[in-house]
Parts: structure tokens; C-alpha cells; sequence
């Protein structure tokens, strides 16, 4: 357990370098923070059962690189309101895992993220929110069963290859 970066104050928390979360820690989060970028520099790695961002209340871009464990890890967990979420840069994400997970309400989310690759049981992005937006321009690629491209409610618009055609019972959208 622990925190590469936190800041409760409502200024943008940036990170230009290394975040890694040690081989077996899990519940890590790598950056807890109101507004957060990762910039095209920063790269943020985090094991099994760990998030690499947690938001709760401003703006999130990534440009840069994540990359989540199994089980259950998380590359970005939305909890605000409002917020503007831009996923570009490369995102990893492990086996059972979640690219994006949006708990918040009235969100937008964008992604146009470097093409992702999914493995198995995992979602590209999910959405709790009824009255939030996903766009996505991203391109998947499945290369197991059981994968979702966008998942949830709201509105979710698609302009990105959805390619699950490697495995069995994967969903688009």
C-alpha cells in the first residue's frame, strides 16, 4: 500500500517522471489528486489490485504512459463531478483490470489514447453515470475472452476500431 504523489489542494498535481508501485504491493494508488496530468514524460506504473490515478473533483489528462497490474488495477478512477477526463499517450492494462473506471456524475471522457491492447476480462472504459459522455478514437485490440471495449450508461460514442475478433465472448460497446 501507499501513494506516489497526493495533493488535496485544487491546483494541478504533475507528473514529469517515474511513479512505480514495488512488484506486490497492491491497493497503491500512484497519483491521488482534485486535478491531475501526466505528461507526455511521465510515466506511472502500478501493480495488481493498485490504481495509477485517482481523481475526485477536476480535470484529468494523460499523455503520458500507464500501465496497470491484474485483478482488478485500474488506470484512471473518476469519482468527481463535471470533470474533463483526456486519455491520449499509451495505456496498459492487465489481465481482469479497467483502462478507465467513471463513479462520478456528468463527466466527459475522451479517449484517443495509442491503439490498447486487452487481454482477458477487461474493460477499456466503464461508465456509472448516466448523465456522463465517453468519446472514444481509440483503436482495440483484443487478444483473449471476455473483453469490453466501453461499457456502462450515458452516452458513449465510438470513432476508434473496436478489433475483438481474437477470443471469445469480448463486446465492443
Amino acid at each position: 500500500k501507499g501513494t506516489g504523489m497526493y495533493s488535496s489542494s485544487s491546483n494541478v498535481t504533475t507528473n514529469n517522471g517515474l511513479i512505480t508501485a514495488a512488484t506486490g504491493i497492491t491497493d497503491a494508488v500512484g497519483i491521488y489528486g482534485k486535478s491531475v496530468n501526466n505528461t507526455s514524460s511521465g510515466k506511472i506504473t502500478v501493480g495488481d489490485g493498485s490504481i495509477a490515478i485517482y481523481t475526485n473533483d477536476r480535470n484529468v489528462t494523460n499523455s503520458g504512459n500507464i500501465t496497470v497490474g491484474k485483478n482488478k488495477a485500474i488506470g484512471v478512477l473518476a469519482i468527481g463531478t463535471n470533470q474533463n477526463i483526456a486519455l491520449n499517450g499509451n495505456i496498459s492494462i492487465g489481465n481482469d483490470s479497467f483502462g478507465l473506471v467513471n463513479k462520478g456524475t456528468n463527466n466527459i471522457i475522451t479517449s484517443s489514447a495509442s491503439d490498447t491492447t486487452v487481454g482477458t476480462d477487461a474493460v477499456f472504459i466503464y461508465q456509472n453515470d448516466n448523465s456522463g459522455k465517453v468519446t472514444n478514437n481509440t483503436k482495440l485490440i483484443s487478444t483473449g475472452d471476455r473483453n469490453y471495449g466501453l461499457y456502462g450508461n450515458g452516452t458513449m460514442e465510438n470513432y476508434g476500431t473496436i478489433d475483438f475478433s481474437n477470443g471469445n465472448g469480448n463486446v465492443g460497446i
